[in-house]
């Protein structure tokens, strides 16, 4: 077993107060990890099984993405990490020839302007993103493994957009959300 702290990677199930804003303290869980011959999985809390070894995108074109995606399930790396908008595209040709059950797909909100103070406009920015940018009909799938929220040096904006980011969780669009930095 791993030990780990990290900020804000929360799973709460729906039956949580949905209209209080879970909390974005870190949190210290043991994470199980466990390896077959497909690779090591951490189970987060919720147990979603997040797998260790993941191919990122960062900057790729969308042919790339296709046929580096189409590479990696060929070697048993099914985990994708990508980022909204040009990258989408890529995976979303992946997961067109080969299924959706064939990947594990992480992707992330971009961050608010940094001059963004307006609650209710940062969770409209959020609200937007996934509707365009995200745009699960786009990416042939109705949800996403793990949603990601950029941190914020607001933390009226930080929570706004949380809560956004739990809607889609409450509402099965994500299995698992958290932020990065």
């Amino acid at each position: 077993m791993l030990f780990l702290q990290l900020a804000a990677f929360v799973h709460m199930p729906a039956a949580h107060s949905s209209t209080a804003v879970r909390p974005l303290a870190p949190l210290t869980f043991v994470l199980k990890t466990h390896c077959a011959a497909g690779g090591c999985l951490y189970t987060l809390p919720g147990g979603v099984e997040y797998p260790t070894q993941a191919i990122n995108t960062a900057s790729l074109s969308p042919d790339t993405i296709d046929g580096l995606l189409r590479e990696g399930v060929k070697l048993g790396i099914t985990s994708v990490d990508f980022h909204l908008g040009t990258e989408r595209e890529g995976v979303a040709l992946a997961v067109k020839a080969l299924g959706r059950s064939k990947f594990f797909l992480i992707t992330k909100i971009n961050p608010p302007p940094a001059n963004l103070t307006n609650a209710s406009a940062a969770a409209d920015l959020v609200r937007q993103s996934v509707a365009t940018e995200l745009s699960y009909s786009a990416l042939g799938t109705d949800f996403v493994d793990v949603l990601l929220l950029k941190d914020s040096p607001s933390c009226a904006v930080m929570q706004a957009q949380w809560k956004v980011v739990e809607e889609m969780l409450d509402t099965g669009r994500a299995r698992a959300i958290g932020t990065y930095n």
